[in-house]
């Protein structure tokens, strides 16, 4: 090969930043919320894709818009992004049903975990010695 052979050749390799943003953040929607996030420093192209609602809209539990709108402030809070709600959904949990549920997001996996009070479950009632009392904590949650 000459000089002007291996130039051509060189010059015609496609780099991971030339594929098209669509198709960057479909490749990012098939892995986690974490990779998406590392993916997001390798470059400014990437970034762009990693922040791209089409990604983290496959992160978020399909109920995610109803788990919002259940809130216990009545309105669901201001989000600019469906990042912003995997964010808020993975930061702490979110109060529902009148604080009688809470839920959140697994930061790393995404998965939906959901907390119950004991006023929520259907327990047997009985007005005998090992009956059910309801006791408040002072830090409990419910």
């Amino acid at each position: 090969m000459d000089a002007a052979t291996t130039a051509t050749a060189e010059e015609e390799v496609t780099r991971l930043e030339d594929l098209p943003e669509s198709c960057v953040a479909h490749v990012l929607a098939l892995t986690s919320p974490r990779d998406a996030c590392r993916f997001a420093a390798v470059s400014p192209s990437f970034r762009e894709a990693a922040e791209s609602d089409a990604v983290w809209d496959r992160f978020l539990p399909p109920d995610c818009r109803a788990i919002l709108l259940r809130c216990c402030s009545g309105r669901p809070p201001p989000l600019s992004s469906k990042k912003d709600a995997y964010l808020r959904l993975s930061d702490g949990a979110v109060l529902v049903d009148d604080g009688d549920t809470a839920v959140w997001l697994a930061r790393g996996s995404g998965a939906k975990c959901v907390a119950l009070s004991a006023r929520k479950l259907s327990l047997p009632w009985d007005d005998g010695e090992f009956s059910w009392r309801w006791t408040a904590h002072p830090r409990s949650s419910f």
